[in-house]
């Protein structure tokens, strides 16, 4: 096994084991009500701005919801740089918001059905597509959203280093000038184990790509 793949199996561990403690440490939406999911997952159905404002007023409240929504209201206006802002801002910023996407389409309530996890699954596996289009309509964005591929990438099933190659090839001047505001510590690890940024090429793939 190469350096970089012992490194990147290393990093991965810790995640887990993070989002493991993160779990323990605040009450998920296994200790809630299904209604609360359902809630959630009527965000995720709104078929248009107005429904979804109308589902949010009248729903839960928190980060997932916040997040949920934000989501939602991005993909129903995808040329909106308000709601790329909006998404934006809400990119996971420590373990616990990690978990609360990682856990999305998990078996959140005892009553939960698998059309409500799936609902809820495809706003985890749809977070990287997203960000990736809103960074490029808001890319003062773009130092958080290169940040963030620390926590994601390592996810053995996570596209997000592709997604952001992407976003590289894009706005490349703006990619790399984002990258160099970012600690040394944080620079490194990007450039060895997520992305190379002088070609735009991603390293951590997902496991379905290697």
């Amino acid at each position: 096994m190469s350096k970089w793949k012992l490194d990147m199996a290393v990093r991965i561990r810790m995640t887990a084991v993070a989002v493991s403690l993160a779990a323990a440490a605040v009450p998920l939406w296994a200790q809630s009500s299904c209604a609360e999911v359902r809630a959630l997952v009527a965000i995720t159905k709104a078929k248009s701005p107005d429904a979804l404002s109308r589902v949010k007023a009248s729903g839960k409240v928190g980060y997932r919801a916040d997040l949920i929504h934000a989501f939602r209201a991005f993909q129903l206006e995808p040329s909106s740089r308000a709601a790329a802002d909006h998404l934006l801002r809400l990119t996971p910023s420590n373990e616990v918001q990690q978990t609360i996407v990682m856990t999305l389409g998990d078996s959140l309530c005892d009553a939960e059905s698998m059309l409500e996890m799936k609902a809820l699954s495809r706003v985890r596996d749809g977070l990287s597509v997203q960000l990736a289009a809103a960074v490029l309509l808001t890319p003062q964005h773009m130092p958080l959203y290169i940040a963030y591929s620390k926590m994601a990438a390592p996810d053995p099933h996570s596209d997000y280093a592709m997604r952001m190659a992407r976003v590289c090839h894009r706005a490349h001047d703006a990619f790399v000038d984002a990258l160099d505001t970012l600690p040394p510590e944080d620079r490194q690890f990007i450039a060895q184990h997520v992305i190379e940024p002088a070609t735009c090429k991603a390293i951590a793939l997902p496991e379905a790509e290697r």
